[in-house]
């Protein structure tokens, strides 16, 4: 009695890989939404830290000096490195009032 042999099975069937590929685009379509809101919310709390340091200098200028810094120079910074405002973003200044204003996109 002959019985038929059976062969390895090798690799994955159709339906298989469309599953995986299916359940993979499920979860991309997830993930790109949530990805883009943390880089929005890193951007604007990089943007309010880089204020805060602006504000602080000016602030430290002032203290020292009496009077306001004519511009917001990166000799106003430690390390002499102006902060690096993230897209859509910048700050305006006073030098009459010495006001730091964070601009931030619409």
């Amino acid at each position: 009695m002959d019985r038929p042999v059976r062969r390895a099975r090798r690799g994955f069937t159709l339906i298989e890989l469309l599953l995986v590929i299916t359940i993979i685009s499920i979860l991309a379509a997830i993930a790109t939404p949530l990805v883009a809101q943390y880089m929005t919310d890193a951007q604007k709390a990089a943007a309010e830290s880089n204020y805060s340091a602006a504000v602080k200098s000016v602030q430290v200028y002032y203290t020292e000096n009496g009077v306001y810094p004519a511009t917001l120079d990166p000799s106003l910074f430690l390390h002499s490195d102006t902060p690096t405002m993230p897209p859509g973003y910048s700050l305006t200044y006073d030098p009459a009032t010495g006001t730091v204003t964070l601009v931030s996109p619409p």
